[in-house]
Formats: structure tokens, C-alpha cells, sequence
């Protein structure tokens, strides 16, 4: 479902598409749902975090990156055989086809510096995953989300994106029932709230956390 693009107080990015592209549609996608992205076309996430994803030889599904708003997604941008792009959350893509964005010098520049942030994103994910502890890599991805999408407030840092267990588990690896349990730790321990309506706040404690032994192994 396609919406129009709108007139919003953005940042440098959002202002750039909002000048070149005003009146676009706007595809929504719910969260779980698979978002095509053809050869020909580049994807630009405008609200919401997409997963990209590739099969083992197991045929086991894995997440090979997250991209978050602003940021681009493309075929053009991997050499795996097999990937597809998933909604995390609900979703909003403005669609572009190459040969537009090879005209625009200003979205040129902003794509360059997006992809650099995005490949910066990767490289903590990338670290985290290998991470042996499944504690570990849930610190180190609640960090790596108060960071990219968190905004402090005197209650902590709150996360401006809304993921449920499952989806965490997704993106590190794991299951939902030992995402859960490893919560419900970090809530006792202090390093994260959880608010009524969901949202969750990251601690000062979580940041400056070196140990990870207190939470049993996995």
C-alpha cells in the first residue's frame, strides 16, 4: 500500500527526498512482511528497520543486516545468491530507480553517506553475533539499538523502535523463550525498564556493564 510522501520536520536526508521526490508514493509494509526489491530499483527505508536476510545450507534462515531509517537497500549492494528483505517493524520504503539516483548529484552524496552508516551498522552487528555468550550478544544489541534508534530522556534511553522478543531473538540468533528469560534478568539487574506501554529503556548501568556473569550461560 502506497501513501504520499509528506512534509515533515526531517533531517538533511529526509529534506533532500522530501525537495526531489514530493507527491511519491510511499510503500507500507506491516512488520514480518517480505518487501520486493528489484535489480533495477534501490529502496530507501523513509520510517521503520527492515532485516535482510540469506539461507544456510541447512535452509535455516539468517538476518544479515538491519536497516534503519534513511538508510538504502538493494540487491546491487550484495553478491549472496539468495536475499530478501523482511519488514521488522512497520515499514514505509520510498522506491527509486537507479538510473534516478545516478542523475542526482545531492542523493548521490547523501547515499554515499547513509551507506557509510549503514556498513558501520554491520560491523556491530557482525562483532555482536559472534559474541559465544547469547547474554553477551543481547547487551551488546540492546547498546547497539539505544545508539542508532534511542533517545535519552531523564527515565533512560528510550528505544524509538518497538521489537518484540521474537524478533530480538531473530536478530541475534537466538530463541524468544531464552530472550525472554535474559529480559526479565537485565529488568531485575537494573539495566533496562520496560514502560506499560511497552517501550523499552536502557539503563546506564547496561552501558557500563563489563561483566556478563551474572546471567546464566547458554
Amino acid at each position: 500500500m502506497a501513501n504520499a510522501l509528506t512534509s515533515l520536520n526531517m533531517d538533511s536526508s529526509k529534506l533532500i527526498l522530501q525537495d526531489l521526490y514530493r507527491g511519491r508514493p510511499l510503500w507500507s509494509y506491516p512488520a514480518g512482511r517480505r518487501i520486493p526489491i528489484f535489480e533495477d530499483e534501490i529502496g530507501i527505508v523513509y520510517r521503520g528497520i527492515v532485516r535482510t536476510q540469506t539461507l544456510q545450507q541447512g535452509g535455516e534462515e539468517s538476518i544479515v543486516g538491519l536497516v534503519g531509517p534513511m538508510m538504502p537497500v538493494s540487491p546491487k549492494f550484495t553478491m549472496l545468491n539468495y536475499y530478501e528483505v523482511y519488514a521488522l517493524t512497520p515499514v514505509e520504503l520510498l522506491r527509486l530507480k537507479w538510473a534516478e539516483v545516478y542523475r542526482s548529484n545531492d542523493l548521490m552524496r547523501e547515499l554515499n553517506r547513509t551507506l557509510i552508516q549503514r556498513l558501520r551498522h554491520t560491523e556491530v552487528l557482525l562483532d555482536l553475533r559472534s559474541k559465544r555468550q547469547i547474554s553477551e550478544r543481547l547487551i551488546a544489541f540492546l547498546s547497539f539499538l539505544a545508539q542508532a534508534y534511542g533517545n535519552p530522556t531523564p527515565q533512560g534511553v528510550r528505544l524509538e523502535i518497538q521489537l518484540t522478543h521474537q524478533q530480538m531473538a531473530d536478530a541475534i540468533n537466538t530463541t524468544r523463550v531464552t530472550i525472554t528469560r535474559l529480559m526479565g534478568v537485565l529488568k531485575k539487574a537494573s539495566m533496562i525498564r520496560v514502560a506499560q506501554d511497552r517501550t523499552i529503556y536502557v539503563m546506564s548501568e547496561l552501558f557500563n556493564s563489563q561483566e556478563f556473569n551474572f546471567i546464566n550461560k547458554n
